[in-house]
């Protein structure tokens, strides 16, 4: 398969799932795909990491060697927002090592933070979020100040993920 092509065509779901059954029938599709979520063509990006996240929903030990740096991807200022998004959509559901939740609840909080952020991101923030809160407790309080302060502004997906903080 040429991965490359793949992930250069318009967004198509039976073409995202015949890219994961490949991935899945030789791994080592998989690290050149994370290769691409690096990459400068858009498309690429945007497809690379929607597959990513997929394949990882499926297989999270797959992102194990990668997390560092997948965080430090979604670190960047102009990290595109597709890839931020999907990122945070698998890592919402993985068992996170410790030396990881510190840089990203950070992250987090300035993405629930941020006016510029889209809806996605900042769900999927939440989400971690409350992980992390199950973890250490603490941080509930100054997440919760944070979605109380900007309460009124917020959409209905962002107030429904909220609530678990309130």
């Amino acid at each position: 398969m040429n991965l490359e092509l793949q992930l250069q065509q318009k967004y198509q779901a039976q073409n995202h799932r015949l890219v994961i059954e490949d991935i899945f029938k030789d791994i080592s599709l998989f690290d050149r795909l994370v290769d691409y979520v690096f990459d400068q063509n858009p498309r690429v990006i945007q497809n690379a990491s929607a597959i990513l996240s997929k394949c990882i929903e499926k297989r999270p030990i797959l992102a194990k060697p990668y997390l560092e740096i997948l965080i430090a991807k979604i670190s960047e200022i102009d990290c595109p927002v597709a890839t931020k998004r999907n990122i945070l959509r698998f890592l919402q559901f993985m068992d996170l090592e410790e030396h990881f939740l510190g840089h990203l609840c950070k992250l987090c909080i300035n993405f629930i933070q941020s006016s510029k952020e889209s809806v996605a991101v900042k769900a999927f923030s939440l989400e971690i979020l409350n992980k992390i809160a199950k973890i250490y407790p603490e941080i509930s309080e100054e997440v919760k100040q944070i979605l109380q302060d900007n309460f009124s502004y917020q959409t209905p997906a962002i107030k429904h993920k909220a609530k678990k903080f309130l």
